[in-house]
This record gives structure tokens, sequence and C-alpha cells, in this order.
């Protein structure tokens, strides 16, 4: 007797792009890692001297900010002193401990 044999054909899933997803997913995760890895160790440009560089420039930032404003308080003074004699006086007895001839200065100390 002749043994019939059955051809099955078996369908082949077709795979998606969500099984795609699934399927290399491990594989992303790791060439992330090892990315993250290069970023953080390699000498010269690594992600502690982008973090540190950045802290720097901010920290220099806030001493441009500060050095402009005492650059705008300096400006004022400078044109009240050369607008009105009576504050340059008042300066320079303060600041330089002028006095007029027979007038005596006395210095007192905090």
């Amino acid at each position: 007797m002749a043994k019939v044999g059955y051809i099955c054909k078996v369908a082949k899933k077709k795979k998606t792009f969500k099984d795609f997803i699934k399927s290399s997913a491990a594989g992303y995760v790791a060439i992330l890692a090892f990315f993250l890895v290069i970023l953080c160790v390699y000498p010269g440009s690594n992600l502690f001297s982008w973090i540190a560089a950045r802290h720097e420039i901010k920290s220099q930032e806030r001493q441009i900010r500060s050095y402009q404003l005492e650059i705008v308080d300096m400006e004022t003074q400078i044109k009240e002193l050369t607008d009105n004699t009576d504050t340059l006086e008042q300066f320079a007895r303060e600041n330089f401990h002028f006095a007029e001839p027979g007038e005596d200065v006395f210095l007192v100390k905090e």
C-alpha cells in the first residue's frame, strides 16, 4: 500500500514593524548603552567635561552681567561728577581726603 503524503504549507506570518522593533530592541538598547559609555568615558570630550564647561560658562555669564551693572553705575557716577561741581567736591573730600587751605582733615576709622 502506498502512503499518501500530505504537503502542508505552513503559512509564514508576515513580520510587522512592531515585531521588528520587539526583536531588535535589545540590540538598540545595547548600541545606545555603548554610545552612552563612550560619551561618559572618552577622554578630552566626555560628558563630564561638557557639564563642567557649561557650569563655567554660566559662572562667567553671571560675572559679565555684574560687570555690566558696575559699568552702568560708574557711568552714572561719572556723569554726576562732570555735571555738578558740588558732587565732585564731596567725592574728592570723601575718597581722597582733600581739604581746602586752612581746613583740618580728621579720619575716623570704623
